[in-house]
């Protein structure tokens, strides 16, 4: 009677192939994620520089933009001081 009760307990037994077909399929599975998840990093790494580059470039530009604003701003005051004390003109003459 024991003999009777293992094999109705016991599930059958999967053949050597199909052991096989599994775990090569899950080391290659598992192998094409990890190797995703290294691309999906250094994109994101490169991602980052490039915008962090494009970043600096546009603030560079505003920065020299605000310069020459104001650059031309205190000439143009410059020149409206000279012009308003006719004094200092003809005192060079």
């Amino acid at each position: 009677m024991s003999l009777k009760t293992n094999k109705s307990r016991s599930r059958p037994a999967q053949s050597l192939a199909t052991t096989l077909v599994i775990a090569f399929f899950g080391i290659s599975a598992l192998a094409l994620l990890l190797s995703s998840a290294f691309q999906i990093g250094l994109n994101v790494q490169t991602q980052q520089a490039a915008l962090s580059s494009r970043q600096q470039l546009i603030a560079q530009n505003a920065a020299r933009t605000v310069s020459t604003f104001i650059q031309d701003k205190f000439n143009s005051l410059q020149t409206a001081v000279a012009l308003s004390n006719p004094n200092t003109l003809s005192s060079g003459v």
